[in-house]
């Protein structure tokens, strides 16, 4: 039985020593492992960018829109590791409201390990207005659908283009809303019944932005005061019927004013 016993016991050590050394071995082997992974992500010429291509800028310069990119790259961890040369540092997502890229509307980066390339797809935004700041010293600047301030532009007063003179006093400046979403979205509806008409703008005023209010001055028109607060599709028509003499309201020459400001509710004289 003692002989038993201790043979028992002296297989069991061993056993021990085996599981010991197995599990030595696979911890080496693990950190060789992750050292030739470590490697691979780092200096294998496999994961180097090739080529960065970028996409849909046409008044913007490629190397102002590589150079936002490459910024935004060198913000993450693996970017500051890596640097901007390894495909692993560049992150595949959409950016918006840049604030070195106010022309853009969206950034998308993406990559391909296959091609080992960067592709930078650019959505600039597309100027449907002047907004112009009236001081002493006027400035106006192009406006996209969303109301972004976005690049320089010289006052279309009196012009084919949707202008808004702002007499608010607001400090405003590239990359600035000029209103609210909402509001704005209601300013577009009162340039549309305008067009729509055939009525040609003399001037578009915005005062005191807390009154949500815009007046229009026509050529050989009336005088038009809007409310920002609600939609106006109703505009469309009452406009229309105006500039056409359709008999709904006097002659032209005869209005002197029309006011919309009180919601499906118009008033003239």
């Amino acid at each position: 039985m003692k002989v038993s016993s201790y043979l028992s016991e002296g297989e069991k050590l061993k056993r021990s020593e085996r599981r010991r050394l197995v599990g030595i071995c696979g911890v080496g082997i693990g950190g060789l492992v992750l050292i030739g992974a470590a490697w691979m992500v780092r200096y294998a010429p496999l994961f180097n960018v090739k080529n960065v291509i970028v996409e849909g800028n046409q008044r913007l310069k490629a190397e102002e829109v590589l150079a936002v990119a490459q910024g935004i790259a060198l913000q993450s961890s693996v970017g500051k590791l890596l640097g901007i040369e390894r495909l692993f540092a560049w992150p595949e997502n959409k950016y918006a409201n840049l604030a070195l890229l106010p022309a853009v509307a969206e950034l998308s980066i993406s990559k391909s390990f296959r091609a080992q390339e960067v592709k930078l797809q650019v959505k600039e935004r597309e100027a449907i207005g002047i907004w112009c700041v009236m001081s002493s010293l006027t400035s106006c600047w192009w406006f996209d659908k969303e109301g972004i301030l976005f690049a320089r532009a010289l006052d279309g007063e009196g012009g084919l283009l949707k202008t808004v003179h702002d007499y608010s006093g607001r400090p405003l400046g590239i990359g600035n809303p000029v209103l609210d979403a909402k509001v704005m979205e209601n300013l577009l509806e009162i340039f549309t019944a305008l067009r729509a008409s055939g009525a040609t703008l003399q001037e578009v005023k915005l005062g005191d932005v807390a009154n949500e209010e815009v007046e229009v001055i026509t050529h050989k028109g009336p005088r038009f005061y809007f409310s920002l607060r609600f939609p106006l599709r109703e505009a469309v028509q009452v406009v229309r019927d105006i500039f056409s003499n359709s008999g709904k309201f006097p002659p032209l020459g005869k209005i002197e004013y029309v006011d919309m400001r009180v919601e499906n509710r118009v008033y003239y004289k």
